[in-house]
């Protein structure tokens, strides 16, 4: 039965070669329809062109017919290849062996194809990158490389195009600028990198016929198990619905912050870390529709598009010798588990975390009762402090995870906080454990720092407008202010409007742009940080104790401390370069 079936695929095969090429001779050697036998005549130049039209159109078809071919050739041939093995398993058994009994009951699925996508625009240093895909990428078959290319470098192009047939070189058509909002324009490349983003998936997904994508910027470099990783979490991805991608970046992941022992540990994330990560085709047909014009990352983070799904991140970024071993994330099991080892971690205080006090080896938890705090403590503790939608970036069900001296660190709400991350927890809105507020008010001041370790803090009574704080610069800040001294000032309605744009022309040069979404450029948010820590510590009883608390831990600031945050941002400068201009994982000097 095997061989016959053997044989009536090859005759099949044949046959199918045999009566194309018999179509493609007699089509060739027609003439087109119409022109003869009906006395109709036509100039020669005219018939000719008629006559290449149409052998061109044959041309054309005759190769999809070949493709069509050879991609049934290529599925018969596995077929073949499936029955061929099988004969010879139930030989061996008709033999005597019973040890193939459990090869006859596994057939070994086709390899899953999952491609890379490149998006590159005018960086020549896209061979960083696509070299070290190129030297890890373990299947040439299984990993095809797609680069594409936005902005019509020519040099860069000329890069991608030196790598001949080992990746698929495509670029995006329409270079020609956006019309965007006039409060956006300075933003106009952000809208370009969105509408990359939608085209260069849009072309993977229908184009290519691709089923799932792995999608890098042109300036990541990935590790040796980039590929391996990517691979073990496909099926996980493909079978939860409770997940949408996969990353493989922590965005805590800096070196001290992550327990290098544990390359092994994933995590669920509600935060959507971008940085190397892969989706599928189900999930693109649900946003493509609704793509948005810019700032496509941080529109994924909005609970409109995440539907209460997570991704799974790693403890360590691009890892090591991840993806044959790992830990259960099935959902329900994930979040027992989690919230088990998170909350009968015993919470410790900011302090004791930082001097080294803490004796045991965790984890311990710190906890936090609102956006605002969990901010102060983030900032305190080095990790990334920002908040989207309500998720805190690397977070899951609203806790931070992160290593700190070799031990284990869980940021985290108090029990009982719900998904939503509301202040306190559900049915607690009269309980004064929830309802309390930090010193019974809040202070507003007004300061800023100088290299030499000048600094000035000042208080502010009220709202800040435009007037008022004109008035707070003539006082304070252009008395001080020396010549040749660049003000950085944030982007509040009353530092920009047009009166105090007008106001400071003529006396000082101000830093006009400057990266809206990197605030590690704005070196004085560390001083902010060290005065809030050290005036809680002095226990302020009253708003005036804590006005003054704050005056005298900003004074109390060494001056070493101030000029180091200067001479850090050249390196800063480079670190918000290499992400486009949002957040870097550059907090320290």
């Amino acid at each position: 039965m095997l061989c016959k079936r053997s044989s009536l695929i090859v005759c099949g095969a044949f046959l199918f070669v045999a009566w194309n090429a018999i179509l493609i001779f007699v089509l060739l050697g027609r003439s087109p329809i119409g022109q003869e036998g009906k006395g109709m005549q036509r100039e020669p130049g005219y018939e000719e062109g008629q006559r290449g039209k149409e052998k061109g159109n044959i041309i054309q078809e005759l190769m999809r017919v070949i493709n069509a071919f050879e991609n049934e050739l290529k599925s018969q041939n596995d077929i073949l290849h499936k029955i061929q093995l099988h004969k010879s398993l139930w030989q061996e058994r008709k033999n005597g062996n019973t040890a193939v009994k459990s090869k006859l009951n596994v057939l070994e699925p086709a390899p899953v194809i999952i491609p890379i996508l490149v998006i590159a625009c005018n960086r020549v240093t896209v061979k960083r990158c696509l070299d070290k895909l190129l030297e890890h990428r373990p299947s040439a078959e299984r990993y095809p490389i797609i680069v594409s290319q936005d902005c019509g470098h020519s040099e860069t192009a000329s890069v991608i195009a030196s790598y001949g047939s080992q990746l698929t070189h495509i670029k995006q058509p329409d270079l020609s600028d956006i019309s965007v909002p006039v409060a956006h324009r300075k933003f106009q490349g952000y809208y370009k990198i969105s509408r990359h983003y939608h085209w260069a998936l849009n072309q993977v997904f229908n184009s290519f016929s691709y089923s799932s994508v792995i999608v890098v910027e042109d300036d990541l470099e990935v590790a040796p198990d980039f590929f391996e990783y990517f691979t073990a979490l496909y099926p996980l991805l493909k079978s939860d619905p409770t997940l949408w991608c996969v990353s493989a970046w922590n965005d805590n992941g800096r070196e001290g912050f992550v327990d290098p022992g544990k390359s092994t540990l994933l995590y669920r994330t509600d935060f959507f870390p971008g940085l190397g990560w892969m989706l599928l085709k189900e999930l693109w047909l649900e946003l493509e529709p609704k793509w948005p014009a810019s700032f496509w990352d941080d529109w994924m983070r909005h609970p409109d598009q995440r539907k209460d799904r997570s991704c799974i991140r790693p403890e360590i970024s691009r890892t090591l010798t991840f993806g044959r071993k790992g830990v259960s994330l099935e959902k329900k099991k994930y979040d027992e588990d989690f919230e088990k080892e998170v909350y009968s971690a015993p919470i410790v205080a900011v302090e004791d975390l930082k001097s080294g006090k803490l004796s045991g080896p965790g984890p311990f938890r710190v906890q936090y009762s609102s956006p605002e705090s969990f901010k102060a403590l983030a900032r305190n503790l080095g990790v990334m402090d920002d908040l989207k939608s309500g998720v805190p970036r690397a977070g899951y069900r609203g806790v931070v995870s992160f290593f700190s001296r070799g031990r284990r660190i869980y940021i985290a709400p108090p029990v009982g906080w719900n998904r939503k991350y509301c202040r306190r927890p559900v049915g607690t809105h009269i309980d004064p454990r929830y309802t309390q507020k930090f010193g019974g008010g809040k202070i507003m001041v007004w300061g800023y720092i100088q290299y030499g370790g000048v600094r000035e803090l000042c208080r502010v009574d009220g709202n800040i407008n435009s007037l008022k704080y004109q008035g707070i610069l003539a006082a304070h800040y252009i008395p001080n202010h020396k010549r040749g001294q660049i003000l950085q000032q944030g982007g509040a309605p009353s530092h920009t409007s047009a009166s105090t744009s007008k106001f400071l022309k003529a006396k000082i040069k101000v830093l006009q742009d400057w990266p809206a979404q990197s605030p590690d450029m704005t070196i004085i948010e560390h001083v902010w940080g060290k005065m809030k820590e050290e005036a809680w510590k002095m226990k302020p009883k009253n708003l005036d104790e804590l006005r003054e608390f704050c005056k005298t831990a900003v004074f109390a600031i060494p001056d070493d401390f101030i000029n180091k945050l200067f001479e850090s941002l050249p390196r800063r400068m480079d670190a918000v370069l290499q992400t486009h201009g949002n957040h870097t994982q550059y907090y320290f000097f």
